[in-house]
């Protein structure tokens, strides 16, 4: 195509550049000075390049470039579920057992089989939780030890009483426990029988 004038005085005031022409060719220019000695002299080259070859091989690097693009995201999806699958069902699988054991179940099961610190937070656990159960039956096998010791002492209180009573009944005598403000805390049946409800 013919050098636009506006593109051609542009070109010739500039010693190097770029433009277009109307059918979409690129024009290339640069000043070639022969001689330092001769001021304002110099020859101009231009270099045209035509659409067809550049959008070309722009076509084919573009098409080349998306196919890569695509080869790429594939590849990053199926390493994406993959690392899905490895990660995040044993991590799961991690959750339900915690909720399992917050619950009391010491005997959750944890299979978990990815060679890695997944697994090893998993035997962990599995450690942890058998560890826990032991501690609460320790902890029952006390409190029922000494539930029965209380039991049993209490009764041994309430037999003791009861000797105490009759014993002090048999004496035929009235029995107080006064305090420091004359108040009576205890008496026997006796007392109670010679002075009535005035006490």
């Amino acid at each position: 195509g013919e050098f636009p004038a506006e593109a051609l005085r542009d070109a010739l005031e500039t010693e190097v550049g770029v433009f277009s022409l109307s059918d979409g060719a690129l024009v290339a220019h640069t000043s070639v000075v022969p001689s330092s000695d001769i001021p304002r002299r110099y020859w101009k080259i231009f270099i045209s390049v035509p659409a067809a070859a550049m959008t070309g091989d722009v076509s084919e690097l573009t098409y080349l470039f998306l196919t890569i693009l695509a080869g790429t995201l594939g590849i990053a999806v199926l390493i994406g579920v993959l690392v899905a699958r490895h990660f995040v069902q044993p991590i799961d699988d991690l959750k339900a057992g915690t909720r399992a054991l917050a619950k009391g179940d010491y005997d959750v099961k944890l299979e978990i089989l990815t060679n890695d610190e997944i697994e090893e937070l998993a035997y962990d656990f599995q450690d942890m939780a058998g560890q826990l159960k032991a501690k609460d039956e320790s902890i029952h096998r006390h409190n029922d030890e000494l539930e029965e010791t209380v039991a049993l002492r209490s009764k041994e209180i309430v037999e003791e009483k009861q000797k105490l009573d009759s014993i002090v009944d048999s004496l035929g005598a009235a029995l107080a426990l006064i305090d420091t403000n004359f108040v009576i805390r205890w008496h026997n049946n006796m007392l109670e029988e010679w002075y009535g409800e005035s006490l």
